[in-house]
């Protein structure tokens, strides 16, 4: 899983600086050696509804017919990885630098060194610049397009949809929580594995940080995701907000921001309910229930390679086509609406930097002063766009 920016004008934007930033009306608490951000204001950037690209990329431009990208990750130089699984082509990771021109295509479909044989396969880059590729027990390195010998992993290390993956300077790579299938006493771990493939380390997220659910519906709990500097945070559906926690496993921090809930449509909830109930009668002994009058607050949360730290909230949706549609694959369910991609920004310390919200069924990927985002034009033909990361509040 899982991926915000703006251009707001032609000046005065770049990277926000860490710590609390001036004028920001925050309430910090002091709960033993715990420390307590609940921050009031919506940050710096303040709120951004329609960010404006400063750079557009599509098949046209690049003289390749883009099919269906599965992942994404933000380049240090300021450029783009992209793993389509479909396009012309077959299965490749487009490299597109920093102006959006194509400089190489990366690998084919296929099960030798630097061929993928799934379709979703997950990107990661290390700070040297290697790609990094995780292609279900099969981990890619390619460096300047060129492959490197493959890291094996274990079968017990993957999850449904496969392990996120943090790449390390010394190509070791940490195997996120969220997607792992490795659990002990329902706390997740993060497996921490060489280049021979051979696990080195593990943490085991133990510290709680639960908060109430109005329904079994709605994923209940909270979820673990490992950060790069061995920590991990944990996040919970009903607030915006993070628990930080050190690599020695003491709290860092908590930081909260003041948020509602958005309701569901009323032909939307229909709509769940009436999958929630064709999910059930596929499954012998299911219950069926309910769907809460109310959306889970939250729906992912991930690092940035500067430290920042991203929650993608909740938003109102919107009917998109095609009409509603069931899938016995996986027991996955498509229905016929979709949020726009909200993101809520903090920086390391936990001040809160502002929020941005991006186009219908967007996948992003966050650079130190841009984001790429992928959206879906005209006959689902995907488009790509860049976008600045705003340094100052929207005037």
């Amino acid at each position: 899983m899982l991926t915000a920016t703006a251009l707001l004008s032609a000046s005065g934007l770049g990277v926000v600086a860490c710590g609390i930033v001036a004028g920001e009306r925050v309430g910090t608490h002091q709960h033993g050696d715990t420390t307590h951000h609940v921050h009031t204001s919506p940050g710096p950037w303040g709120v951004i509804r329609d960010p404006k690209p400063e750079l557009v990329v599509t098949s046209e431009s690049i003289g390749l017919a883009l099919g269906r990208i599965e992942d994404l990750v933000a380049l240090a130089d300021g450029g783009v990885a992209l793993y389509d699984a479909s396009n012309e082509r077959g299965r490749t990771i487009l490299h597109l630098d920093s102006l959006g021109r194509l400089v190489r295509t990366i690998g084919r479909a296929g099960q030798g060194p630097g061929e993928y044989g799934s379709a979703f396969v997950r990107l990661a880059v290390a700070p040297d610049g290697v790609l990094f590729a995780i292609d279900h027990a099969r981990l890619h390195r390619f460096r300047d397009g060129v492959p490197l010998p493959l890291i094996p992993l274990g079968e017990e290390l993957m999850g449904r949809e496969g392990p996120l993956i943090i790449a390390h300077a010394d190509h070791s790579v940490t195997l996120n929580g969220p997607r792992l299938g490795y659990w002990d006493r329902n706390a997740p771990y993060f497996v921490k594995v060489d280049t021979t493939g051979s696990i080195v380390d593990s943490i085991v997220a133990r510290a709680m940080w639960m908060g109430p659910s109005d329904s079994s519906w709605s994923i209940r709990g909270e979820w673990a995701v490992a950060l790069r500097d061995g920590g991990w945070m944990k996040v919970r559906q009903d607030g915006i907000g993070l628990m930080r926690m050190r690599a020695d496993g003491t709290l860092a921090f908590i930081s909260e921001m003041n948020a509602e809930p958005p309701f569901y449509r009323m032909e939307e909830r229909a709509e769940l309910q009436r999958a929630e109930q064709w999910s059930a009668s596929a499954r012998p002994g299911r219950p069926v229930r309910e769907v809460p009058r109310q959306k889970p607050l939250l729906r992912w949360v991930f690092e940035d390679a500067s430290g920042r730290i991203w929650l993608q909230r909740s938003a109102e949706a919107f009917r998109i086509p095609p009409e509603t549609k069931y899938f016995d694959f996986r027991g996955k369910v498509e229905v016929s609406w979709g949020e726009p991609l909200r993101l809520v920004a903090f920086d390391s310390s936990g001040a809160l930097l502002g929020e941005i919200e991006f186009p219908l069924r967007s996948k992003v990927a966050i650079g130190a002063q841009h984001a790429w985002v992928v959206t879906l034009g005209e006959l689902d033909v995907p488009v790509v766009a860049r976008y600045r990361l705003p340094i100052t509040a929207p005037r």
